[in-house]
């Protein structure tokens, strides 16, 4: 008798590991693994709050209240990178303006003593000092200059011009207000949601140089990769050595990932932040990165250009790389292409996983 049930418990554990095992891999079958890969600031985590906004509840008044000291943060460090810069380039202040950017600079050193970002809110007082010192003549010439000392955010002038709605005592932090808000990815972040019957796991891993060593622990069962590149940061140097051009880092990051990592994964590229390269094109050529580029300062050429250099360095005939031109903080645009990557997924994938007849 005791061999017996010894047998029989022997052979339920066979059967509820089989059923674990069976029921895990049809979990799988339902599950698209979306993984964003990029060079850093090119926009993977404002498309991750985009799939928050379009296909979860978005962020309740809670979790926006919780934005407001990373958009005082980011405020107080754009405008001190500017006056930084305007002392580099032996740029001045109007005199009517010093108290202003004495403030400015306290605030900002303050900040950097403090290892949160829960630091404060702005209040109405600093928020018409801020506006004063972006309407100065000397910080708005930073501002167009900005490339040449630093590696300022592109969402700064939307901050500033909006320094009135963000220090009133009754501000709440709308869409765009998070969208638009910086913070360096550090470590992964996944946003899980659902279409129809499949769930989608959305991972953002930091693009920085020193964050893409964990990159390798997220390859597992990836589905396809979003690769995104801002097209607008041809002329731009990295954040971390300030001597590198994003857009030829970008291609090189790509190449890893198109030919070395994933060269049986579908490769969606994202070409991001169009918005800003449809106005910077028109005064800066994109030959200044790519001398062969002859296509002068119009968009239409200048991103096909941008496209088919991506192109070009896929080394497997068979697979295709899928481009999108896109604008992160657009979220009708987001969610018309990810529709588009979608049905590219259902497609490549889920038809083969045998979900549907």
């Amino acid at each position: 008798m005791g061999i017996c049930a010894s047998s029989m418990e022997g052979e339920k554990t066979n059967t509820d590991i089989n059923l674990s095992i069976e029921k895990e891999r049809k979990k799988k079958h339902n599950e698209v693994k979306l993984l964003l890969l990029g060079a850093g600031e090119s926009g993977k985590s404002t498309i991750s709050k985009q799939m928050k906004i379009i296909h979860q509840s978005g962020y309740s008044n809670e979790e926006r209240k919780e934005f407001k000291p990373i958009i005082t943060r980011n405020i107080l460090d754009n405008m001190r990178v500017l006056l930084d810069g305007m002392g580099r380039l032996g740029m001045t202040i109007d005199p009517s303006n010093s108290d202003a950017a004495v403030m400015i600079k306290e605030l900002t050193s303050l900040q950097a003593s403090i290892v949160t970002d829960c630091w404060g809110e702005l209040n109405e007082d600093q928020g018409k000092k801020i506006k004063a010192l972006w309407t100065d003549p000397g910080v708005k010439q930073a501002m167009r200059r900005a490339n040449e000392f630093s590696t300022l955010p592109d969402s700064a002038p939307y901050f500033f011009d909006s320094i009135d709605r963000m220090t009133s005592p009754v501000y709440i932090p709308t869409d765009q207000d998070i969208l638009h808000t910086r913070v360096m990815t550090r470590g992964v972040h996944e946003t899980n949601f659902e279409i129809g019957k499949i769930k989608f796991r959305l991972v953002d891993v930091g693009g920085q140089r020193s964050e893409r060593k964990k990159w390798l622990s997220c390859f597992d069962d990836v589905t396809a990769v979003v690769f995104c590149v801002a097209l607008s940061e041809y002329d731009l140097l990295l954040y971390e050595d300030n001597s590198t051009n994003r857009m030829l880092e970008s291609l090189r990051v790509f190449s890893d990932v198109c030919n070395s990592w994933f060269v049986n994964t579908p490769i969606i590229l994202f070409l991001n932040k169009s918005d800003l390269f449809r106005e910077k094109i028109k005064h800066v050529d994109l030959s200044e990165t790519f001398p062969e580029y002859k296509g002068g300062r119009d968009y239409e050429r200048a991103s096909n250009y941008i496209k088919e250099r991506f192109w070009q360095i896929n080394k497997t005939e068979q697979k295709a790389i899928y481009s999108h031109i896109t604008c992160a903080t657009d979220t009708n645009n987001i969610r018309v292409v990810f529709e588009a990557v979608k049905d590219i997924i259902f497609t490549q994938c889920v038809m083969k996983a045998g979900l549907y007849s």
